[in-house]
């Protein structure tokens, strides 16, 4: 049986996941590492620790901060629950998933449209590729200023 892979939730709320036949560690950071070619690489990965994300060696080489959300703690994780939750309603009850191809090519234009088009009310109403966007940017604006005022210290 075909399940919907761990969902991996950028600090923008982006969702890096896909369809996969098993929950593997594997899986899991085929995801990412196509997340880092198309995205870039995130600051900090947040998942529920569960075994299929047991290598942290992936994430140390490639100095990325892990969230670890702890099982006695379901306020962090509620991010995940609250994706989880959506694609339930608003992926699984509405979908007429033929086979195996068909359910991996509909979530991922769900996926797509999640990230791409779907307002989130816990980020003032932008969707999640906007919101990383803006990070992304903002980052990039402070990294610049930072280095800025490092070369003009000697003058």
């Amino acid at each position: 049986m075909s399940t919907i892979g761990k969902a991996l939730i950028i600090c923008s709320r982006k969702v890096a996941i896909r369809w996969s036949e098993r929950k593997r560690s594997v899986d899991v950071l085929n995801v990412l590492e196509d997340w880092i070619i198309i995205n870039g690489k995130p600051k900090k990965i947040m998942h529920d620790n569960g075994k299929q994300f047991t290598s942290r060696h992936f994430l140390v080489h490639n100095q990325i901060k892990d969230k670890q959300i702890p099982n006695s703690y379901p306020q962090l994780q509620g991010k995940v629950e609250a994706y989880n939750k959506i694609v339930k309603n608003e992926f699984l009850a509405l979908e007429d998933i033929l086979n195996i191809d068909d359910g991996k090519q509909r979530y991922d234009m769900f996926v797509k449209a999640y990230n791409e088009a779907r307002e989130h009310g816990g980020i003032n109403g932008l969707t999640p590729s906007e919101m990383f966007l803006q990070r992304l940017i903002t980052s990039s604006i402070h990294t610049t200023n930072k280095q800025q005022s490092v070369t003009n210290e000697g003058n």
